[in-house]
């Protein structure tokens, strides 16, 4: 099965993919967070990673899922439906 995570708006109206990316690459956190909010992602971002910044998620047995924002969903989506191009 494909694990599909879709991600709402922040109250800032940024995907929270967006602060998480910010962090992972910098080490930075949003600027309006406050130190709960700073908490939160911290804790959040520990069961992600960033490999050549695409940003992926462990899954309980260490496999690596890749983070798919909403635009891309119906492109992966249509091609697993669709299957292999035939050439």
């Amino acid at each position: 099965m494909y694990n599909v995570e879709q991600t709402p708006p922040t109250s800032h109206g940024t995907s929270w993919s967006a602060e998480v990316h910010q962090y992972l690459e910098h080490g930075t956190m949003p600027s309006h967070f406050s130190i709960q909010q700073e908490r939160e992602l911290q804790l959040k971002v520990l069961s992600y990673h960033l490999v050549h910044g695409v940003i992926y998620r462990n899954n309980h047995n260490g496999i690596l899922l890749r983070f798919l924002e909403a635009h891309d969903l119906e492109k992966v989506l249509c091609d697993l439906h669709d299957g292999p191009d035939t050439l």
